[in-house]
């Protein structure tokens, strides 16, 4: 029997960084004197690093190069990872249970690989991973699907033994469209808009993870 595959995403899925993430945002926006709101972020919450940055200085007409605005994001973004975002309530938990239950993992996240990669360094969870798909790796970010496309050439599991665990409507939406069975964390999101983006599943807390991956026969207990 095939081991199911469980994709993770990373921010405000496993790592508790959308405060973080907006503080980052408001303050670059503040060095060119610009009002940072949640309206705006949340849209921002999906696309890419350089995505990020393309459409902020196209809708606010920023000096700095592209290069330049990357730089000074990555730069702010970088401290966050190393240094300040924690784990999600009960990741650790259900990673450990993924694993032991025979679960093959893989992250995929629109974060850039050396920011993703420092978190998941600092909280010791690289090994639960047999696969990774960063940002910086595809050309088009959620909710465009090719990145969860990409993750399944990584894999190359089974479908009926799939499953991805987000967050955000960008991010059912991508991991829907690549035809995985989505369940979606419901703290940032209601669980209306995370089903109509496509959620067959939404959950309040990791912590319900577990008894709902066993009741859809993905980890066999």
């Amino acid at each position: 029997m095939a081991k199911p595959t469980i994709f993770f995403d990373l921010d405000g899925t496993l790592a508790d960084n959308l405060a973080a993430m907006y503080q980052i945002y408001a303050n670059f926006l503040a060095e060119f004197s610009l009002q940072a709101t949640k309206e705006e972020f949340d849209s921002l919450n999906g696309p890419s690093l350089r995505e990020i940055v393309s459409i902020l200085k196209k809708k606010y007409a920023l000096e700095p190069s592209e290069e330049e605005l990357y730089r000074m994001y990555e730069d702010k973004l970088a401290d966050g990872y190393k240094t300040l975002i924690p784990p999600m309530p009960h990741a650790q938990e259900i990673l450990q249970f993924c694993h032991t239950h025979g679960a093959v993992l893989a992250l995929v996240t629109s974060a850039p690989q050396p920011l993703a990669t420092s978190f998941l360094q600092r909280v010791q969870w690289m090994k639960y991973f047999s696969a990774f798909v960063f940002g910086n790796e595809v050309k088009q970010s959620k909710p465009n699907p090719e990145i969860y496309r990409l993750a399944l050439e990584k894999v190359g599991s089974p479908k009926q033994h799939l499953v991805a665990v987000e967050d955000s409507p960008s991010g059912v939406k991508a991991a829907s469209a690549a035809g995985l069975y989505t369940i979606a964390l419901a703290q940032h999101y209601t669980p209306e808009v995370l089903r109509a983006a496509g959620a067959e599943q939404t959950i309040s807390s990791l912590q319900e993870l577990p008894a709902l991956l066993t009741d859809i026969v993905l980890v066999v207990v």
